[in-house]
């Protein structure tokens, strides 16, 4: 893996996932309610994009091993995500920690899907946001990543079994939804376009797709010799395309759909999409002023940690607003939530990911993709 190209796009993760971490902090704090909510809104999107794009580029020699694979991923979320569950339930008070139903929506019998990552399957805000609600993402990513050998192979040899893969799950879905007559909203105990949209892992796979597409596309271009001015250029566009439109093109997703109201709504959280396919491969190399300006350590070692921050910021928010109030100043909150991040990144993430992915176990059989990106099909 090409390292060295990808430092920006390292540090752009952390501004991302703080990104969210201010979306959430509105939910708690008084300081955090200035300004809109929908630009930050957009933070999830953009690590399904990114996600796209860094694997594809990660696995450009090829995947020797589905199991290998999947054990990789599972090194990289899984012990920070159970280590996060139980902090939910040790430390945040009780009536808070999630929302708690009859039948599969009880808190405890939620627990389970939550803990193996399957709560995104369920379409219902309850069981999607249950327990450490911001690991929904996780849970969706899970998919991602057991779609992602097929796909890269189907991206490189049958571009049209690709696109098809690739595009159809949010029709279908879509057509489901009207089939099923789903409300667009309703209580969080509800099967619901909002949530069949907001969570459900294949609502979500156009973004990731997107990302990798980017990312071929992007291994295609970059060997082409550019100077420093060139590629300063280049990002400063990038920079514009995201300024111009969270700033005034964003506004589109927020009136009505003539196709369908369920699909408006999942456009204004994930139809943002298109420009961050765009933006990211503008920004992988880091050959400009702005990629070297990312590229500085303090930024990418915060970068390496933003998943921890991901995982663990609105934990440490819900304890801090409602156990101790008297510590919610924006310093503090902020500053604690970056603070333990980089803590369980170094102690817990690192060593335990280094733990998993060294051990033996090859799964129960050796399904081998042996594929290159850079061969043309």
């Amino acid at each position: 893996m090409d390292r060295e190209n990808l430092k920006a796009l390292t540090s752009l993760r952390f501004l991302a996932a703080l990104s969210i971490v201010w979306l959430h902090s509105k939910l708690y704090f008084d300081w955090a309610k200035i300004g809109p909510s929908d630009f930050w809104d957009h933070g999830v999107s953009f690590f399904f994009v990114l996600s796209g794009f860094i694997l594809t580029h990660a696995h450009s020699g090829g995947i020797p091993s589905y199991w290998q694979f999947i054990k990789g991923r599972v090194a990289r979320l899984w012990p920070l995500h159970l280590l996060c569950l139980a902090a939910v339930i040790l430390f945040v008070p009780a009536d808070s920690q999630s929302f708690d139903g009859s039948g599969i929506y009880g808190k405890w019998i939620s627990l389970l899907p939550n803990a193996l990552l399957l709560q995104s399957w369920i379409p219902s805000l309850a069981s999607a946001f249950s327990w450490n609600s911001v690991s929904w993402s996780i849970s969706t990513e899970m998919f991602f990543y057991a779609m992602f050998p097929l796909m890269l192979a189907l991206l490189i040899r049958n571009k049209a079994g690709f696109a098809l893969v690739w595009l159809l799950p949010l029709p279908i879905v879509w057509l489901a939804a009207r089939w099923m007559n789903l409300p667009l909203s309703g209580d969080v105990f509800s099967l619901s376009g909002d949530a069949l949209f907001r969570s459900f892992p294949p609502s979500r796979l156009l973004e990731f797709g997107a990302g990798m597409v980017g990312c071929k596309i992007w291994q295609r271009l970059k060997g082409r010799p550019m100077d420093v001015m060139q590629a300063s250029l280049i990002e400063f566009c990038a920079v514009g395309m995201i300024v111009v439109w969270f700033g005034w093109m964003h506004q589109l997703l927020e009136g009505p759909s003539h196709i369908s109201a369920t699909l408006s709504l999942w456009a204004q959280r994930s139809g943002s999409f298109p420009i961050f396919a765009i933006v990211i491969p503008m920004l992988a190399s880091g050959r400009g002023v702005i990629g070297k300006s990312l590229s500085v350590r303090p930024l990418i070692i915060l970068g390496e940690a933003s998943f921890a921050l991901y995982l663990c910021h609105q934990i440490i928010m819900k304890v801090i607003a409602l156990s101790a109030p008297e510590f919610g100043a924006p310093i503090l909150v902020l500053g604690s939530c970056i603070a333990i991040a980089l803590a369980l990144h170094f102690i817990i993430e690192r060593p335990a990911r280094r733990l998993i992915a060294q051990g033996r176990w090859r799964g129960p059989w050796p399904l081998t993709v042996p594929i290159s990106l850079h061969r043309r099909s």
